[in-house]
């Protein structure tokens, strides 16, 4: 398999093999029910892939180790039409329009739907895929809109966030990963970008509060005017990793 750890499943994770989908499946899901880790083979035909979280996927990520410069995600507020329209995680682009990605069909509870392109489906090759979805007081996968300002968008999560990763979907920009640890103070200014190979960066982007996040920048990779951003957020559950998540809280 593709993944090792991931911290974000927790402790009390279930793994399935899961029939949902028309294409097999199997998939490890955190015990809040927000975030899976999974693979499968693809087919020739579009088809549908069980994601196991038990609630719909606002936010499913597709990898294929043959075509390591194009990490394909789906988001469900990249766009009005987000099931048409697909992201690239380790480029830069905005978001692009194409069937042969998720098949112009929106997750359900269940499953996430691919095309017939080989960076979501193709046949006998094998994929890895993380799927997210909002848990109150856990993760939150959401958008905001710019307003150009220094002072920019509060963004609501109801929750300290510990891990922030964020894309403007609306026009070219690189993807940032903002994270508590390496800031563990404000201003949040420390990130590592996916869409490059550059080294960790410092400017002054946002902050991290009580509830959410204040942009506090102009920049057009996080506060065009009318500018489309997308996000998933972690929460900071605290106790350092020792206490357990209060769902819905």
């Amino acid at each position: 398999e593709d993944y090792v750890s991931w911290n974000w499943l927790g402790s009390n994770t279930t793994s399935t093999t899961s029939p949902a989908g028309s294409i097999a499946s199997t998939s490890s899901v955190a015990s809040a029910g927000h975030f899976s880790v999974g693979t499968y083979t693809g087919q020739t035909a579009a088809g549908t892939v069980g994601h196991g979280l038990g609630g719909v996927a606002e936010m499913v990520i597709v990898w294929d180790k043959g075509f390591d410069n194009s990490i394909v995600v789906y988001h469900y507020g990249a766009a009005s039409d987000a099931a048409t329209d697909y992201l690239i995680l380790n480029q830069t682009d905005g978001a692009n329009d194409s069937v042969l990605m998720w098949n112009d069909t929106a997750p359900t509870s269940s499953v996430f739907s691919v095309g017939t392109g080989n960076n979501t489906n193709g046949n006998t090759r094998p994929k890895s895929f993380l799927a997210f979805r909002s848990v109150p007081g856990v993760c939150k996968v959401g958008s905001y809109i710019g307003n150009g300002n220094a002072a920019g968008p509060h963004i609501n999560l109801g929750f300290k966030p510990a891990f922030f990763l964020q894309k403007k979907t609306s026009g070219t920009a690189s993807w940032y990963i903002h994270d508590s640890k390496r800031n563990p103070v404000n201003v949040v200014n420390k990130h590592l970008r996916p869409s490059t190979s550059a080294v960790e960066s410092t400017f002054t982007a946002m902050d991290f509060l009580s509830d959410g996040v204040k942009i506090r920048t102009s920049n057009g990779d996080f506060n065009t005017s009318t500018g489309t951003y997308i996000y998933l957020a972690m929460a900071d559950i605290g106790g350092n990793g020792t206490l357990p998540p209060v769902y819905g809280r």
